[in-house]
């Protein structure tokens, strides 16, 4: 019982995760569309420097979400936790440092609750 919740928590930790990345992508999408219709009467010498700089966040932002979907959530999903422990840890570092604080964080909370599904003294219970 304990195991099949704390695998349930994992799963739900990465998909609010995703939830998240997905929400922060399309805030920036709508903000970016936004900024381009207001400043375009307007030329700045640094918008198309900011217009790249702030895609190429919003594209990596899409791209964290597409890796949880596919390598941590999917495999939770189908109760492969193995499978998803590793690039749950790599992903949640990553994200911590590059991609976003909240889904780092959760990410890491996930990877906690995939150890503790994996433990071999939980399971004898």
């Amino acid at each position: 019982m304990r195991v099949e919740r704390a695998a349930r928590s994992a799963l739900t930790l990465a998909l609010v995760s995703i939830i998240i990345e997905l929400v922060v992508f399309a805030a920036g999408v709508l903000d970016l569309m936004l900024f381009n219709i207001l400043m375009r009467p307007f030329p700045l010498a640094g918008f198309n420097l900011y217009l790249n700089i702030y895609s190429y966040s919003l594209l990596t932002g899409i791209v964290w979400a597409f890796l949880n979907y596919f390598l941590v959530y999917l495999p939770l999903k189908n109760n492969k936790l193995e499978e998803a422990e590793a690039p749950t840890l790599a992903l949640g570092i990553i994200e911590l440092l590059f991609g976003g604080i909240i889904p780092g964080i959760l990410l890491l909370i996930a990877y906690v609750k995939i150890g503790d599904a994996l433990d071999p003294f939980l399971r004898s219970e």
